[in-house]
């Protein structure tokens, strides 16, 4: 933790005194993208890197077209739901997380959810999201905040193991095949 802090400090008094600059973070950046792939089994184009949530999420929102439909659970994480919210021409809807499924529709263009809740862990039932979307040709943005390194996730087009069940469901991790491919949106 001492080596931690020192080396924070250090970058931080650099900034801080002008004489550090954004591009000097790439190595790092990249090393971080790489080692996060290799955790959760995808490639490091497919990993987006942000400060938080929000930002990432928001530039999603920004390109959903006007009238879109956005479903979210009840209580969903603000960083998940606000960016959409504060897009007037979307129209935002919120269901218990345990009838998400059952409320994705023809009129739904995206399904935006944590994996797992970080108010009270519940574990979403991505397997019958992933089913209702498809049916419907919903996508769906999943947050991985607070599954990943305990919840097992397998990238789409990867075998699915039978063994990879948690609480009821085997959930995935998002599928590259979107426009929005390393953010956590499926088709």
């Amino acid at each position: 933790m001492a080596a931690t802090r020192e080396a924070m400090t250090e970058v931080l008094g650099r900034w801080g005194r002008g004489v550090t600059a954004a591009p000097e973070f790439d190595a790092v950046i990249a090393h971080a993208r790489a080692t996060y792939a290799e955790f959760v089994g995808v490639t490091a184009a497919d990993v987006a890197i942000g400060h938080q949530v929000s930002p990432l999420v928001a530039l999603i929102a920004a390109f959903l077209p006007p009238g879109a439909e956005v479903l979210v659970p009840d209580g969903e994480f603000i960083s998940v739901t606000f960016p959409f919210a504060v897009q007037p021409e979307l129209r935002v809807r919120q269901v218990p997380l345990a009838d998400l499924a059952d409320q994705i529709t023809g009129d739904t263009s995206l399904v935006a959810l944590a994996a797992v809740q970080s108010a009270g862990g519940q574990v979403a039932d991505l397997d019958a999201l992933e089913l209702a979307a498809a049916r419907h040709d919903a996508d769906i943005l999943l947050d991985l905040t607070q599954a990943t390194g305990w919840l097992p996730l397998t990238p789409a087009g990867s075998p699915r193991p039978s063994a990879a069940r948690t609480n009821g469901c085997s959930p995935r991790a998002a599928r590259p095949s979107s426009p929005c491919a390393g953010t956590g949106l499926r088709r």
